[in-house]
């Protein structure tokens, strides 16, 4: 039966009205009956928020944290992000996993309760942390010193994109090691060092700087001994190394930079840079070394001899006697490298290309007047690196303390102007491909056998494609070392193990 009618009574405007009126249900007013629908509803409403989800999943909110921060954290294998964050983890016994590169890698499992009410609004809250060992401080300095190096090269850091802080990262990370092992603490200053050759850009100094406070402090606050350690240590640095100048000049803003252009520093470190010897003056003993001719390819002597260097920071550089190839490295030969090691051969480019050893025109020809059709070009640094170790391999018997490499720019530049080293083709017909990694001041101090690395390799020499006379000996340049280019090719030395 109905409970509900509705009436309609015409209005002074002829329009209709229309008027609900509720009738008893089973003798329930409808006061009454309203009153515990809407009760149910919002019952259920709570219920469905406060309680269900409790029931069907209880969860708490964890806080993840780590000493030191940063730690990637997987639970049951998964990914869920790095120190510190909060994640919602369902209840029950978890296992989780914390990594961070250089550190020792720490798996525990843990229980995780949660509450039935409120869980969404009022979830249980729990806090875990944990303190990450280092196994190899110096190697993951190094690692963000390699890092910081590749970021540098990316310039100033604009308003499309900024920079992380790779170094001071890394050396908050490893701070607490310094501590017991002072061994650690110098070779940490030596990556330090190392990585202020790359700092070009005045990001790259402020994370320099930052990082030399901090392993100052050891992973300790900072503190004023600690600020005047730092402060000592850079000092200790700019005023025993007479190109500091010159670099803080180059790398600092003008308001700065002026600063220093004014000083009395920077003028007596200009004027320090005159020496007595020279290439000319010396270069005679050659150390026992005679030519030697190694799969057709023939070696001459390299005087030893002292090379004076740089244009506007001058160096004087004491150099071993060495051998130099005569000329770049022809077809001829290298086709018989390509014979004995046929995975560098360009049919096998699919799998080079994978490793990252080549890129996509390597030993590709250029068809131009000028181009050395007698010299390899399109060669990548490490497909250059590679022909020397199998060069290695033919080195007579009696050269077993000596070694075929590509040559550092130094040797590069010192045979190319030595007028008494029997080669060719330094000037103009391929740029070579030398063996360090190109760093912007090579007037700053480097360590041997740096941990550091960089994203680019060091060429030399210029191409038959510059104008004559635009690329001097001293010219640098650099590539990344996967690059193959028409205008690169490369000429091994020999030396000493030892250098």
């Amino acid at each position: 039966m109905p409970f509900m009618s509705l009436k309609t009574e015409p209005s002074q405007e002829n329009s209709d009205n229309y008027k609900v009126v509720l009738k008893p249900i089973l003798g329930v007013e409808p006061g009454i009956y309203l009153t515990a629908l809407y009760s149910i509803v919002l019952v259920a409403i709570l219920f469905m928020v406060l309680i269900l989800p409790g029931l069907l999943n209880r969860r708490s909110l964890v806080h993840f944290d780590s000493e030191p921060k940063g730690a990637a954290i997987k639970m049951d294998g998964a990914f869920i992000g790095s120190t510190p964050f909060g994640f919602s983890v369902s209840a029950g016994m978890h296992e989780f996993e914390y990594g961070l590169p250089g550190f020792q890698v720490e798996r525990r499992k843990s229980d995780f309760g949660g509450s039935i009410f409120a869980s969404l609004i009022i979830p249980t809250k729990s806090t875990d942390r944990i303190e990450l060992t280092c196994n190899e401080p110096v190697r993951t300095l190094a690692d963000g010193a390699s890092e910081f190096v590749a970021w540098t090269f990316s310039g100033e850091p604009t308003l499309a994109y900024q920079v992380p802080l790779p170094l001071s990262e890394s050396a908050y990370r490893i701070a607490p090691a310094l501590r017991e092992d002072p061994i650690i603490q110098l070779k940490s200053l030596m990556i330090l060092q190392e990585a202020a050759r790359y700092a070009a850009t005045e990001a790259s100094l402020r994370d320099l700087a930052r990082a030399i406070f901090l392993l100052r402090g050891t992973g300790l606050s900072s503190s004023p001994s600690v600020a005047l350690g730092a402060m000592s240590d850079i000092l200790n640095y700019a005023s025993a190394n007479m190109g500091t100048s010159r670099w803080l000049v180059a790398t600092l803003p003008h308001s700065i930079s002026k600063t220093i252009l004014a000083s009395s520093w920077y003028a007596n470190a200009q004027q320090s840079e005159a020496y007595e010897t020279d290439i000319g003056t010396q270069g005679t003993t050659t150390s026992g070394l005679k030519p030697v001719t190694i799969r057709n390819v023939t070696f001459n002597p390299v005087p030893e001899g002292r090379l004076v260097t740089g244009e506007e920071v001058k160096r004087s550089i004491h150099l071993e006697a060495f051998l130099i190839a005569e000329t770049e490295i022809t077809l001829t030969v290298w086709n018989e490298f390509l014979r004995a090691k046929p995975e560098w051969d360009p049919s096998n480019i699919a799998d080079l290309l994978e490793k990252g050893y080549v890129s996509e025109i390597y030993l590709q020809k250029y068809s131009a007047p000028a181009y050395p059709e007698d010299s390899v070009s399109g060669v990548s640094w490490f497909a250059a690196k590679a022909f020397c170790d199998w060069l290695q391999e033919q080195l007579p018997a009696g050269m077993g303390g000596f070694k075929v490499d590509l040559p550092t720019e130094i040797q590069w530049q010192y045979a190319a102007e030595s007028g008494s080293v029997k080669a060719s083709g330094f000037d103009g017909s391929l740029w070579e491909w030398c063996a360090e990694y190109f760093a912007p001041y090579v007037f700053l101090p480097s360590i041997s056998d740096s941990p550091v690395t960089g994203p680019e390799r060091s060429i030399r020499g210029g191409s038959w494609v510059n104008t004559p006379g635009t690329v001097k000996t001293s010219t640098r340049a650099a590539l990344p070392p996967r690059n193959c280019s028409p205008f690169v090719g490369f000429r091994p030395v020999i030396v000493l193990r030892n250098n």
